[in-house]
């Protein structure tokens, strides 16, 4: 799934030509009065050591658009631009001045004259505001191409869903592609009955390869929604007045349709790319302070068997099935890895270590495939899984 990988990339490719035009202005800057302005400075002229100290500030300037909502999907992905242009404005102000207290309190010399601060602060809005402008118009071409745009599934019975038909068909920039439509003839387009028509939400996700799901109506939205977790997919619903009014959930607009997202998980977008990091971190740090009792617990589990392998390898499905290796300390007696609970029972009842393979089958599986005192597991296995 997707998960707005397209808007995360977007708003990466942002900071990145944020960083490039706050450098570019205050380089510009300097060479405009070192070079262009005929007045007489009393500095040596150094503009690549400039241009260095500049960059190094580069993250503070990063953090001030990003406190201004200047990386929030709605200012960058808006039609109106006022905002944007007037956050900009501020950010330019804000950076500069933040870059002027931060030299005088330090007694530095970033500035040699508070003239190349003004050069620059005025540059650097604009210099902002036109790469913005051409990352818009490229990444805008790019969605016009279908490239990197969800794919939807749009849902019910409603005049909603011919409108959002025709406002994806005809705005490919806001990042959506129809895939499927479950809905009656009177609300799709005859054009597009055949290619995209399904007689139900199970057939569409069957043969349509989808990234979100759009409802439109409000019958059986518990099972659409439920259908959305399951598939991991997005899933936005078309409000009424009432539902409107009262402000829930997170509103868009798709051409001029508001719609409504319903976060199946809150960790979208550039929550999800935090929540990466910190793992890393984290599980990096943890797996160091841990690593002294693992080795124990292999020592332990080695010395109990000395030829059988302490780690126990296998795959598993993820969430969003994919494969995926893990490696666990083995609790079971090695005679019977790899084996089914019923066979590994039979096996134990033909050897005589014990006497109702039937009933422990049937116990296990009637628990919740458990069993209190597994004879399956080993004694230090049974610590391992209590602790």
């Amino acid at each position: 799934m997707k998960k707005d990988s397209s808007v995360v990339f977007f708003r990466f490719c942002l900071m990145l030509g944020d960083s490039l035009a706050i450098i570019a202005s205050f380089l510009f800057a300097y060479l405009i009065r070192t070079k262009i302005d005929s007045r007489p400075y009393y500095f040596v002229s150094d503009p690549l050591k400039f241009t260095f100290s500049v960059a190094v500030m580069v993250p503070v300037w990063l953090i001030i658009l990003a406190i201004l909502g200047l990386y929030n999907k709605k200012i960058f992905l808006g039609r109106s631009h006022w905002h944007e242009t007037s956050r900009l404005l501020a950010a330019s102000v804000i950076g500069v001045m933040f870059l002027i207290s931060f030299d005088f309190f330090l007694e530095g010399d970033l500035f040699p004259v508070r003239l190349i601060a003004f050069y620059a602060m005025v540059i650097c809005f604009f210099s902002l505001t036109i790469v913005r402008f051409f990352l818009k118009v490229i990444r805008r071409i790019i969605l016009q191409q279908r490239i990197g745009s969800l794919r939807a599934i749009i849902i019910g019975n409603t005049k909603a869903t011919s409108r959002l038909i025709s406002q994806m068909l005809d705005y490919p920039e806001e990042g959506y592609r129809v895939v499927g439509v479950v809905a009656g003839n009177q609300f799709i387009p005859k054009e597009y009955r055949k290619k995209l028509q399904y007689s139900s939400l199970k057939e569409a996700l069957k043969k349509c390869e989808a990234d979100v799901i759009f409802q439109t109506d409000e019958k059986q939205t518990e099972y659409v929604y439920r259908q959305s977790i399951n598939h991991h997919l997005h899933y936005y619903f078309t409000p009424s007045e009432t539902t409107l009014s009262t402000s829930m959930g997170e509103l868009e607009l798709i051409g001029s349709t508001p719609v409504i997202m319903v976060k199946a998980t809150p960790l979208v977008g550039s929550a999800k790319v935090a929540k990466r990091l910190m793992d890393l971190i984290l599980g990096t740090l943890l797996l160091l302070l841990a690593s002294p009792v693992m080795l124990i617990i292999w020592l332990l589990i080695k010395l109990s068997t000395p030829r059988a392998h302490a780690i126990y390898s296998e795959i598993r499905l993820s969430r969003f099935n994919q494969k995926v290796k893990i490696h666990k300390f083995r609790s079971m007696k090695i005679n019977y890895c790899g084996m089914s609970p019923e066979a590994a029972f039979h096996k134990m009842e033909q050897e005589g270590k014990i006497k109702d393979a039937e009933r422990l089958s049937k116990e296990y599986r009637d628990n919740g495939d458990f069993l209190e005192h597994d004879p399956r597991i080993t004694k230090i296995g049974r610590f391992i899984r209590a602790t």
